[in-house]
């Protein structure tokens, strides 16, 4: 069964999002071949949420790696719980590429998607980080 789909006479009424918490940072980045094309090569997403100088919550999602989003939570919990440091970011990223194998699409090997999903993941972390201090 597909999450993803409704049936025929079905329709969506509506859509909640949680307001993140205080002291929260979110930021989604792709790396693309070119602006004008709209599927990236990977995309990482990550939110993340500070609280009494600790990571009270995290979530880090790629794109492009599979047939859909996927959630990476090994990489989420080499950071929660923990002080948020450029060394632990960078944890957080090899993580990722350890656990995801990514499939080769539009020309790109799954070796350049891999190393450039560890580069995404840190950046991202990095930009939801700083607008959550």
């Amino acid at each position: 069964m597909n999450k993803n789909s409704i049936e025929q006479a079905q329709f969506v009424k509506g859509l909640q999002i949680p307001t993140p918490p205080k002291n929260s940072g979110g930021a989604y980045l792709k790396l693309s071949q070119r602006e004008a094309i709209d599927f990236p090569i990977v995309g990482a997403a990550s939110q993340l949420s500070l609280g009494d100088g600790k990571c009270k919550g995290v979530r880090i999602a790629l794109t492009a790696v599979a047939l859909g989003p996927v959630r990476v939570k090994e990489a989420e919990e080499v950071l929660l719980g923990n002080a948020v440091t450029d060394n632990l970011v960078e944890k957080a990223a090899e993580a990722a590429q350890e656990k995801i194998r990514p499939m080769p699409h539009m020309g790109v090997s799954a070796g350049y998607k891999r190393r450039m999903m560890g580069v995404m993941v840190k950046r991202s972390l990095k930009q939801a980080w700083n607008l959550a201090k």
